[in-house]
Order: C-alpha cells, then sequence, then structure tokens
C-alpha cells in the first residue's frame, strides 16, 4: 500500500477525493431498492447521493490518518473508492450512517456495562445512549433470579426508547444453563407478539454441561449463592431446549468457554455477545464491521473463471486502514468507556455473496471443492488482515492490552492464523509471526462473521455465509447470476418449457427437482432450505477455523423435521467445535398455537 508521511492538507485532497468520486457510478446505491434502503435507514434524505456519504466518511478518516502523522495517498483513496464502486468492499450500516458526523459512533453494537439489579429508570437511562445510536447489546441474565421478568422490562424499555431513535435495535438475552429459572427462560418466546419482540434468546451451555449430556448424567441448578436448588436430567433439559428451538426457532445454544478460550484478553472477561452472536465482548466493548463481496473477486482466464486471490489481500488490508480508523472515530465519540474501546481495538472484516460466488464459478454449496475454495479464501483474509494490523502496530503502536496477552503466545497465534495453504504457506505465518515480535499488533481481532443483512442488500449480495433462500432478488425478479447459469440450459428448451420453468421460479423461489434442467445444474442452484444439515455445518467448521470471533448463521431446517432431529443437529454442532447455534424451521411460527401453551410442556 502507498501511504505518505507528514500532515495532509485537507484542502488540498478532499477535492480530488470529490472530483473522483463524481466520476463514479456506483449502480449498485442507485437501484430504487438501494435508495429506498439508504432512507429508511436514515443514511441519506429523499433520494441522497452516495457519494456524499462517502465523501463524509473519507473526510473522518483522513483527519484520523493526520492524527498519526501520516494520511492516505491519493493512490490509496482512489483505489479503496474502486472496490467500493465495484461492490468488493461493503461499508456497515453503522460507518455509512454516522461515520463523520459530530457525536456519533460508528459502532455496531456492544455489551452495556450495566447493573441489572438497579431499577427500571436507572436502567433505561444507561441503555439509552446505546440504542439512540442504533447499537445493540448483549445481556447476561444470568445475575437476576427473575430471568424472564427482567427480560421482559428491557424489551419494554427497549419499545419505548425506540421513539427517540433513527431505527429499531436488537439485543441478545442470555443464561446460563444451571440458572434454577432456565426451564422458563427456554419457553419465554414461545408465545410473544415478535413483532413486539426485540431480543434474541440463547443458551450458555458450558463444556462441562454438554459432557453430562453426552453422557446422559444428572445436572444441578444453583441460584446465587451457588447453592443447587434443584437436580435434573441434563438431556432432559437438553431436549427441552431443542423442543423449543424446533416449535418457534429459539432459544439458540452458546458454547460460550469457546469464546473464552479464544479470548486474546483473558483479563477483559467476556460477559455476552453481539444481537447475532458473532462476538463476544466485555462490558463496554463495541463492534466495527465491514464486509468483502466474496462474489466480486473472480477473474477470467482463457475459459475459465478463477479466484483474484491478488485484488483480495488488496482489498482485505486496505480495509483493515479503514477499520482501524473507524475504531479511533469511536473513541473520539464513545457512548460509555472510552477506554475500554481502546484497549483493544477490535475490528472485524465480514464477509457476504458467498453463495452468489458458488454459483457463479458453478460449483455446489455442498461440495468439496466449495469447501476448499472459502478455506482457502478465508486463511486469506485471516493472514492479510494480520499483516496489515502488524504493519499498522509499526506506524501506530499495538493496541494497549498487547502485552500479556496471548499474541505473545506463537502457539496460539499460530492456531488462530488456521492450517496452511498453497496461498498462505507456513513460511509466511512464521515470517509475519517474527514482524509481530517486533512491532506487536493493532488490533486484537480482525475478523468475524455477522450478518450483513442490510449491507449485503445494498448490493444485492447474498447474506453473510448464507446459501441464497431463494433465486429470486428483493424486488421478486430473478436474480442476475441465476439468469447467467440458466441461459445456457434455457436455448436449449422450447418456450412452453422456458416459461414453465420461469412461473416455477417465481412462485417458490426455487428449481426443486424439476426434470427440465439438468441434474448438475439444480445442485448448483440448490436454495438454504433444501440443503441438508450437514452441509450447513460443515461450512461454518470450515470457516470457523480461520476466524477471530464466531459466525452468525441461522439453520434453515425443513418444516418436517422433528425435535428429535433438532437434538441432534445441536449435539453435532458441538461435536464439530461450533461456538453456537441457532436453528429456524420453515414455517414453524405460523404453526404456533399462542392460546394453548403449557410452559413446562413442550
Amino acid at each position: 500500500m502507498s501511504i505518505i508521511k507528514n500532515n495532509i492538507d485537507k484542502k488540498k485532497i478532499i477535492p480530488k477525493i470529490e472530483s473522483f468520486l463524481l466520476k463514479k457510478e456506483f449502480m449498485s446505491f442507485n437501484t430504487a431498492y438501494s435508495k429506498h434502503l439508504l432512507n429508511d435507514r436514515k443514511i441519506t434524505k429523499h433520494g441522497g447521493d452516495i457519494r456524499k456519504v462517502l465523501l463524509r466518511i473519507f473526510n473522518a478518516y483522513s483527519d484520523i490518518e493526520k492524527r498519526f502523522n501520516y494520511g492516505y495517498s491519493e493512490t490509496m483513496i482512489t483505489d479503496i473508492i474502486s472496490l467500493i464502486d465495484e461492490d468488493k468492499i461493503v461499508l456497515g450500516t453503522p460507518i455509512l450512517t454516522y461515520a463523520g458526523k459530530k457525536g456519533r459512533a460508528p459502532s455496531a453494537c456492544t455489551v452495556v456495562p450495566i447493573d441489572l439489579h438497579k431499577d427500571k429508570e436507572q436502567l433505561r437511562n444507561k441503555i439509552a445512549p446505546y440504542y439512540k445510536n442504533a447499537m445493540g447489546s448483549g445481556y447476561d441474565f444470568s445475575v437476576v433470579k427473575d430471568p424472564v421478568k427482567k427480560i421482559k422490562e428491557i424489551n419494554d424499555l427497549t419499545l419505548d426508547i425506540e421513539n427517540f431513535c433513527d431505527r429499531p435495535v436488537a439485543s441478545i438475552g442470555l443464561l446460563h444453563c444451571n440458572h434454577p429459572k432456565v426451564y422458563d427462560f427456554i419457553n419465554s418466546k414461545r408465545s410473544v407478539d415478535f413483532s413486539k419482540w426485540r431480543f434474541n434468546i440463547s443458551i450458555i451451555c458450558s463444556d462441562e454441561f454438554m459432557e453430562a449430556v453426552e453422557n446422559n448424567t444428572e445436572w444441578e441448578l444453583k441460584d446465587e449463592h451457588n447453592i443447587v436448588t434443584e437436580i435434573v436430567k441434563a438431556q432432559d433439559l437438553f431436549h427441552k431446549i431443542s423442543a423449543s428451538a424446533h416449535y418457534c426457532g429459539e432459544p439458540g445454544v452458546l458454547f460460550m468457554d469457546r469464546f473464552d478460550d479464544n479470548n486474546p484478553v483473558p483479563d477483559m472477561k467476556y460477559e455476552s455477545v453481539a444481537p447475532c452472536a458473532e462476538i463476544a465482548m466485555a462490558p463496554g466493548e463495541v463492534c466495527q464491521f465491514s464486509y468483502l463481496n466474496l462474489s466480486q473477486f473472480t477473474k477470467r482466464e482463457q475459459k475459465n473463471i478463477v479466484y483474484d486471490f491478488t485484488e483480495l489481500k488488496k482489498a482485505t488490508r486496505l480495509l483493515v486502514r479503514m477499520l482501524d480508523d473507524n475504531v479511533e472515530i469511536s473513541i473520539d465519540n464513545a457512548i460509555g468507556f472510552a477506554n475500554i474501546i481502546s484497549s483493544k481495538r477490535r475490528i472485524g472484516i465480514g464477509v457476504c455473496g458467498l453463495a452468489d460466488l458458488f454459483i457463479t464459478m458453478g460449483i455446489p454449496y455442498d461440495s468439496k471443492e466449495a469447501m476448499d475454495l472459502v478455506k482457502k479464501i478465508m486463511s486469506v483474509i485471516q493472514f492479510e488482515s494480520k499483516v496489515a494490523s502488524v504493519e499498522l502496530a509499526k506506524e501506530r503502536g499495538p493496541f494497549p492490552k498487547m502485552s500479556g496477552s496471548r499474541f505473545e503466545d506463537e502457539e496460539w497465534f499460530m492456531n488462530i492464523l488456521g492450517p496452511s495453504n498453497s496461498e498462505v504457506t507456513l513460511s509466511m505465518k512464521e515470517k509475519l509471526w517474527e514482524n509481530l515480535q517486533k512491532y506487536g499488533i493493532r488490533n486484537a481481532g480482525t475478523t468475524a462473521i455477522p450478518p450483513t443483512g442490510t449491507s449485503a442488500r445494498f448490493v444485492s449480495a447474498s447474506t453473510s455465509i448464507e446459501p441464497r433462500f431463494s433465486l429470486l432478488d428483493s424486488d421478486g425478479s430473478i436474480l442476475p447470476e441465476v439468469i447467467k447459469k440458466l441461459r445456457v440450459e434455457l436455448d436449449n428448451l422450447n418456450e412452453v418449457e422456458v416459461n414453465k420453468l420461469i412461473a416455477l421460479i417465481t412462485k417458490t423461489g426455487m428449481l426443486k427437482n424439476d426434470s427440465i434442467i439438468s441434474s448438475k445444474l439444480r445442485k448448483i442452484l440448490t436454495t438454504a432450505r433444501e440443503l441438508n444439515n450437514d452441509a450447513h455445518l460443515n461450512i461454518v467448521k470450515a470457516i470457523q477455523c480461520y476466524l477471530d470471533e464466531s459466525i452468525s448463521k441461522t439453520f434453515n431446517m425443513d418444516n418436517n423435521v422433528t425435535s428429535e432431529d433438532v437434538y441432534n443437529f445441536f449435539i453435532e454442532a458441538y461435536r464439530k467445535n461450533l461456538r453456537g447455534v441457532t436453528v429456524f424451521r420453515d414455517g414453524s411460527l405460523q404453526e404456533r398455537d399462542i392460546t394453548s401453551l403449557d410452559k413446562k410442556t413442550l
């Protein structure tokens, strides 16, 4: 990357940015749907220009660069803008909304530093500033006697605070599996009105508990004084969790010990997770996310479509620098304790467009070829993000909690880089370790897989690492990459067959087992609802070993799966070393009879 030392005169460089921006079309942001999203998320007003938004952001980042006696070179800025214009870098919505706005923190989520025993008004005063900045939060309700009462209380507060917010926020409530009220918590969302509920819920399943489940032994429920209140069968409790998840999609299960074991700064103990559980945080920490759209890093070599790892490496390094600047803006505008944010300087490079990439390259989502490719891609992102963070440490210094952290442990560091391959060799990793010893590392974490919902929709990309739920775009049209794949086979069909096929996709969003299309193409265009459980689990397992944090992914299941199927799925997820699991059975919410629920009988 080209950088120039000494201060940059803003009056000279900003006009160059503006001039370059005006030459770009940013076609993805100029569709009717994207403009609607931009307005709805308060990013622009009434058809506003995305280029003005980007100018605001780069203006702010340039100021941060000058703070460190460096600056974005003209080449670096034009490279980043081009990557955004080409839909390769996708900025997180908090960055698009707030970066460069005085008094606003461009962070996604937090764990509010709060005492849940406080009264309602005290809770409101503590929570409201975060929610008004559109930051959802994670809470651990294990510390209170009546977690269901408390989560409802905070949910009511959330609904009230929303009246003064730019947009609704989501949160997550956790409860440890040994809490005396765990059965009540498991069932707490079976009869709620989901339109008025802002909490996801998950059960913290410790390794000790999962061992009891696997061995079919007893499990002790304990009160706040660690006194045993009830002894239950571990498998019975786990069956209750599975049955409720089968019934309404909640709770999820969270294997918190695995987050703790990988915490780079163990003395800053994790308390909860982001609303979609992709990152665990200590009280007062915040998330900084943006994404690489994996489907856009392809190129044609002769007649073949191949992956452009050179461009991916470049985009990864630039994105690390941008997100580190974003951390600085979040510190400047911190709602809580700025020193907590600055102590670790965590960032999260996520991804979107993975399913679209597989379709473009003609690879079934559940194939070995897909697994091999995604492993190589994620290893590059993990490695290059660490290289960039070490380079930033050389310029700006390491994160303050570096001394005494796990980054001083070579075995731990090599483990988080994941297995070697042709793009990231052992010698490359050894060289990186040497540099880390010299300069430290700027960011305690650099990679995570958030859900990328709105951000992915801006560029019509498939979300996160999810398979496409439907072959239809947000406007109801067939996805462009699907049309490209169908075109060859459509040319061999008569008009009646073509119309029949288009009608099928438009009605169902799937090809299903339509015999008109070849079996090979049907496999390539398989949707989330058609994939088996192993396909979902295997891709998460493949990616997790190249991540600092975790993966937000909903495991979609067919309507006819049983509660026992969900139970076995949760067990298998634990055995595959996942950090958390959420399932959703197709059509389950429509089946709920909220007038005849017995909260103890599942």
